[in-house]
């Protein structure tokens, strides 16, 4: 067993600052951020059954982390994607800001919003445009990009010579925003010759009046885009991205030394393997992996799972010689 736990500072971060409009230009990048990262990690080997025609060992591993800004030029940092919210020293770099999105209207299958007056008190109105106007009063935070932990397990297994592995990963706690759902759930696509997405059991469109168990407002609405129901500053597309992943799965054969050594060679083993075998995740979420293929960017919180496809699988077989 091995436990390691961490403080790390990271100072000089780039931020750009406003400058005042008598230095001729609008704004200057300078190191001038810090954040700081703790947590720790496990890491956990066993072994479980040994002897000499059967083995079983277990390799462990999880990780948390906590991130928190510390210093910033003036009193907020906006967010550099959506330009819709502020985050706050204190607050967690990768947190995750949204209009709460309070379900569908069952008597006409418009898209509820809660919308924060002034005086605090919240009313629900059907249009986002209506609560973007009053600034990010109504902005709430709704979860982080990073996970509160992840990690993995590995279980290998001998029976003479015989060998299979099989390795899981996980992670918990984070979000993402659905880039399938704010991209491609758009009523007017046909008109420019692109594809609507296929709604699956995780996208419930409201069919008529006095429907309540849908998720999400009527896609024949002539309003749908305006009121916003799919728009990133709507918490509806932010999405739970746990999972647990079967990684790898690998099942090897030693051909018999007795047999190698007659041709000088030291071992030989045939394998096969399958990646990326099967995910689970929450049903909520509308795509194949919330690990998913991402469209034309990187993995992050923003990125979401681009065009709704998993990770691919892939099956190998091989034959490994060693002289």
């Amino acid at each position: 067993m091995n436990i390691d736990w961490y403080k790390r500072r990271s100072a000089d971060l780039i931020q750009t600052v406003q400058l005042p409009s008598y230095i001729g230009f609008p704004s200057q990048i300078r190191n001038i951020g810090e954040l700081s990262n703790k947590g720790f990690e496990a890491m956990i080997s066993s072994e479980n059954i040994k002897n000499r025609n059967i083995e079983w060992t277990t390799d462990f591993n999880i990780s948390f982390n906590k991130n928190k800004l510390t210093k910033i030029y003036g009193d907020s940092l906006r967010d550099p994607w959506s330009g819709s919210f502020y985050r706050y020293i204190g607050e967690d770099l990768n947190v995750l800001k949204a209009v709460i999105y309070a379900g569908v209207n069952p008597d006409n299958g418009r898209p509820m919003f809660e919308r924060v007056m002034p005086d605090g008190k919240i009313t629900i109105v059907d249009s986002l445009p209506i609560i973007l106007a009053d600034g990010t009063r109504s902005f709430k935070t709704i979860g982080s990009a990073t996970p509160k932990f992840f990690g993995g397990i590995t279980n290998t297994f001998r029976y003479k010579n015989i060998t299979l592995g099989v390795l899981f990963n996980f992670a918990y706690g984070n979000k993402i925003m659905n880039q399938s759902v704010a991209n491609f759930l758009d009523p007017t696509f046909w008109q420019s010759g692109a594809n609507l997405v296929n709604p699956d059991k995780a996208i419930r469109v409201w069919q008529g009046p006095g429907d309540k168990n849908a998720n999400y407002p009527n896609l024949y609405d002539l309003a749908f885009l305006q009121r916003g129901g799919t728009s990133f500053r709507s918490s509806l597309i932010f999405q739970d991205a746990s999972y647990l992943r079967l990684r790898n799965v690998r099942l090897g054969y030693d051909l018999p030394k007795s047999i190698l050594q007659k041709a000088k060679i030291a071992g030989i083993n045939v394998y096969i393997s399958a990646d990326n075998v099967f995910v689970i995740k929450s049903k909520e979420i509308f795509a194949s992996d919330p690990e998913g293929a991402r469209l034309g960017t990187t993995s992050g919180a923003f990125t979401g799972t681009g065009i709704a496809s998993s990770m691919p699988k892939r099956y190998v077989a091989g034959i490994n010689v060693s002289f």
